[in-house]
């Protein structure tokens, strides 16, 4: 008996098989280019990583870049600025981010400059807008739109914009210590080492959590999200800021330069903080 549900389980397990079996398909669009794979029991099925590049004489820029399950997009997909750059391959800079859940907008979606400055964020929820989109021009927040009242919320936080006495900072320690300790950096582009700067606002609420944060101008967005997730680790260790002796909420703005240096499997990470101050 034992042996016949072994049996049956290998047979299922080549039928699966082969019906994920895929082949690869490239595809001329005008002046781009798409490759993507489909089922090879189904060719309408695209199965796997999708790729749109710009067709250049010099170089194929990638454009566009995702990945889709059973003909759904999922996942993040990444939408590129053309490169301004004649020889610079590897420049990726992101132009959208978009969440999908089953072929519709779920989830994060971040809108960047090409000088990699955020212009937009917010969430998707079954393809609409939800809960507090932000919008930014020149580096400040000109819109903070919370869908679920319709209200664009810059008036309504007006007072908790209004000039701090005293900035937060972050409990027994500063910010470079912290995120030296706990930015935990993976060597996604096979470099020796990587020199260069990140912009980062947040609040920092009067009960000493940090929220709504915002990390930009990385080389990557993998590397955005790690700092992201290492500054998610202050929550709750922040002593916040007072106005008039009591303790506000505020959002910040900290530049931030640094060093990551990979050495095997370890790496060794330097971090230059430039001046807090109240983000407008």
């Amino acid at each position: 008996m034992k042996q016949q549900i072994l049996i049956l389980i290998c047979l299922l397990s080549i039928s699966i098989c082969k019906s994920q079996e895929t082949r690869e398909v490239n595809n001329s669009i005008g002046e781009k280019n798409e490759v993507y794979n489909v089922l090879k029991s189904d060719p309408e099925i695209r199965q796997g990583k999708y790729l749109l590049t710009w067709n250049w004489k010099y170089y194929n820029s990638v454009s566009e870049e995702g990945q889709f399950e059973n003909n759904q997009k999922q996942g993040v997909w990444n939408e590129y600025y053309r490169f301004r750059e004649k020889y610079n391959e590897n420049d990726m800079r992101v132009k959208y981010l978009t969440t999908y859940e089953n072929d519709k907008k779920n989830g994060l979606f971040v809108e960047l400059s090409y000088d990699r400055d955020t212009l937009q964020v917010g969430r998707f929820t079954e393809k609409e807008k939800t809960g507090i989109w932000k919008r930014y021009e020149n580096g400040e927040l000109v819109e903070h739109y919370d869908y679920s009242i319709n209200k664009n919320l810059i008036g309504i936080k007006k007072n908790q914009q209004e000039k701090v006495d005293v900035l937060p900072k972050i409990i027994d320690g500063d910010l470079n210590s912290f995120l030296i300790k706990n930015l935990n950096p993976v060597n996604h582009k096979k470099k020796k080492n990587l020199l260069g700067d990140v912009k980062i606002t947040m609040l920092i609420t009067k009960e000493g959590i940090a929220k709504d944060i915002i990390v930009s101008g990385a080389d990557y967005p993998e590397l955005e999200n790690e700092f992201k997730v290492a500054l998610s680790k202050s929550s709750g260790n922040w002593e916040p800021a007072l106005r008039n002796g009591e303790k506000v909420d505020v959002t910040i703005f900290v530049p931030i330069k640094f060093l990551i240096e990979w050495k095997k499997k370890k790496f060794r990470v330097g971090m230059n903080s430039g001046n807090m101050k109240q983000s407008e």
